[in-house]
This record gives C-alpha cells, structure tokens and sequence, in this order.
C-alpha cells in the first residue's frame, strides 16, 4: 500500500514538473495580441495553479513542513504568479484556491505582503466574501505559526472560527 502511495505521488509530481502552461497556438492565431496582457494573465493563472499544486502535494500529501525548501519555493512562485495575474488585470475568478494555498504556507514578511496585495486586489475586483474569509483565515494561520504553535492546518484554523472557506 505505501508503495502503490508513493509510486502515485511521485507520478504527480512528475505530471506537475513536466506541465508547463501554454496558450495553444489556435488560440494564439485568432486572438488580437495587442490583447497580450490578458494572455499573459491566462497564463500566470495556470502557472499559479500548477505551483499552488506542488505545495498541496508536499504539505497534505508528502507531509513536508511549511519550513521545507520545496513547499517555500512552490509557495513563493504561486504567489508571484497571483500577482502578475493582478498587474495584468486579467480574469481573477478561479485566482482563489492557489493564492490561498501558497499564502498559508508563507512565512516570510515580503511573501506575506505579497499575498496581502492579492488578497486586496482580488476583494476590490470580486468583492466576494469568500475571499474576505479565506484571507481572515490565512492571517489566523500566521499569528498561530509566528506564535510557535507549529504545524496549523487551514481547516482546524476555519472550524475553530466558525468559518467555512469556499473556494469557487
């Protein structure tokens, strides 16, 4: 059985390493590219969900810590592709689930400032409350962990507050 786990997570990895999101060139030959920012938008959403990918498997799959270098370097490029997404103005309405995932394992103050800048920008375009939730929820998640209480996981965090985090 461990066997038949491992043999299936590193599979994902593998799959999430060799994806690289492109736009297909069909879509390219008939989209105006002095539309370019909205493709670069595409583009950097589908990054963020690749790399908010690798921190889900490394953190709920492969049970690394939030310290690990490899949940840190997933975590902080999934929130520098959320914020190309926001200065290309593209489309933000799946921009949720990723910005969440990486901005609960940031543990540095200038990845934290980033996910604060998304967070923001995503409220003011959205205005959802969803997205007012998962940001009070992810702020808990920091206090906890700078207060030393270890490894915190988003869902005790959302129980203990009474708080259902919706990512869609």
């Amino acid at each position: 059985m461990r066997t038949d786990f491992d043999t299936n997570t590193s599979s994902i990895e593998l799959a999430l390493q060799q994806w690289i999101p492109k736009i297909p060139a069909v879509v390219v030959a008939t989209e105006n590219l002095s539309d370019d920012s909205r493709l670069q938008s595409i583009l950097n959403n589908a990054e963020a969900h690749r790399q908010a990918g690798f921190v889900f498997l490394y953190r709920n799959l492969l049970s690394q810590p939030r310290s690990s270098p490899k949940v840190q370097t997933s975590a902080k490029q999934a929130l520098q592709t959320c914020l190309r997404v926001v200065i290309f103005s593209g489309p933000m309405a799946a921009l949720v689930w990723p910005l969440f995932t990486a901005a609960c394992e940031a543990v540095e103050d200038n990845d934290r400032n980033v996910a604060r800048t998304v967070f923001r920008h995503l409220e003011t375009r959205q205005g959802m409350n969803n997205i007012v939730t998962a940001w009070e929820v992810c702020e808990e998640i920091w206090r906890r962990s700078d207060a030393g209480q270890g490894e915190v996981e988003w869902r005790d965090v959302a129980q203990e507050m009474g708080r259902e985090v919706i990512f869609g």
